[in-house]
């Protein structure tokens, strides 16, 4: 019962650490934004969010699964904030289409490893 409770409240401070530095990062970014747009820098804090539902929802047990699900969350997220720089800035660059390949093979092992079973 003790330890049920501690995961909640775990999972309840994880919660929301990702909602304030979420909001944190968007009121940095409208700060230096200087009113240019860049949908993958509104839309970045999508992806925390689908890994920390997936985490408290699923209760992954399986270490290697999680271990490439968070590197392919961290990865999308790199990707979209990146671009948005590169956006923002007035550029693009070629390389940055590794980013997504990478992020969905993680993805893709993760949810291999998630179904296989031992």
């Amino acid at each position: 019962m003790i330890l049920s409770i501690l995961d909640i409240k775990k999972e309840r401070k994880r919660f929301i650490i990702y909602i304030i530095s979420s909001i944190i990062f968007s009121i940095i970014y409208e700060l230096f934004s200087h009113g240019v747009i860049s949908y993958y820098m509104i839309f970045m804090f999508i992806f925390p969010f689908i890994g920390l539902l997936n985490i408290i929802l699923l209760k992954r047990k399986k270490e290697n699964s999680h271990i490439f699900f968070k590197t392919s969350i961290l990865t999308f997220t790199l990707f979209f904030l990146i671009q948005g720089i590169l956006e923002i800035y007035g550029t693009t660059n070629r390389l940055v289409i590794i980013y997504p390949i990478v992020g969905l093979s993680l993805l893709i092992i993760s949810i291999i490893l998630y179904l296989r079973k031992d």
